[in-house]
């Protein structure tokens, strides 16, 4: 079944029951909330899909690789189940991936709004996928990338984050990381800073972090660098 435009207007809801399956903008079509969705099943998107409303996903949302998914300024997509992208999801309004929420990403997925990974919630950016940030991303609970994660707006770590063998982290000039739970660089893994990192918890490196001119890493009062491979300051950086 293909809902469009016209069954989700401002103010109404639709809800997709445990056990059912939709197909929003299947291949060609488009999609567009600017009510409110409850997705206990299963939404699968293939076109171009666009949330202006709230979107509440309790168990699968699923991104396909010719999907296109906006989430616009001052709208909310929450997710407490499954959310998998294998095509390109832009956000400008808010991400919530809450406790127990699970998100995969093997696309591409932009963030100039905010991106919350709550408290028990699991991230994971794989070897296809990239992430690139100009707002902010909070995580609270455990974030993995075997990808490309690029960073020119704020990255604030209280949990977990695994930079896995296949991954590579870039902090861009303006950019800023802070690290307030743990950060694992492990063995193959790359992080390029070229803008302001904070130490106030734990980075541990395995693999390779390199500190370009003009780069700041800042470990204060509290945190630890420990460093068990390359770690590479240039001319006019600073840690």
């Amino acid at each position: 079944v293909a809902l469009t435009p016209s069954n989700i207007p401002y103010g109404d809801s639709v809800t997709v029951n445990s056990g059912d399956t939709r197909s929003f903008a299947s291949y060609s079509g488009s999609f567009e909330n600017a009510g409110m969705v409850t997705n206990e099943g299963s939404i699968f998107n293939y076109g171009d899909g666009l949330n202006s409303g709230d979107f509440d996903n309790f168990a699968t949302l699923l991104n396909d690789i010719t999907g296109h998914f906006t989430n616009a300024v001052d709208s909310q997509l929450t997710n407490g189940g499954s959310v998998h992208n294998f095509g390109g999801i832009v956000n400008s309004g808010q991400i919530s991936n809450s406790d127990d929420g699970t998100t995969a990403n093997a696309g591409s997925l932009i963030n100039s709004g905010t991106l919350t990974n709550e408290i028990g919630g699991t991230l994971t950016n794989y070897s296809s996928g990239s992430i690139d940030n100009s707002g902010t991303i909070s995580n609270e609970g455990s974030t993995s990338n075997e990808g490309d994660i690029s960073n020119s707006g704020v990255i604030q770590n209280i949990g977990t984050v695994i930079n896995a063998s296949t991954g590579v982290i870039a902090n861009s000039i303006g950019g800023a990381i802070q690290i307030i739970g743990t950060w694992a660089n492990q063995t193959g893994s790359t992080t390029n800073n070229s803008g302001n990192i904070d130490i106030t918890g734990t980075i541990q490196n395995a693999g390779m972090v390199t500190n370009a001119a003009g780069g700041y890493i800042n470990n204060a009062l509290g945190g630890a660098i420990q460093n068990l491979d390359t770690w590479f300051n240039e001319t006019d950086s600073m840690t």
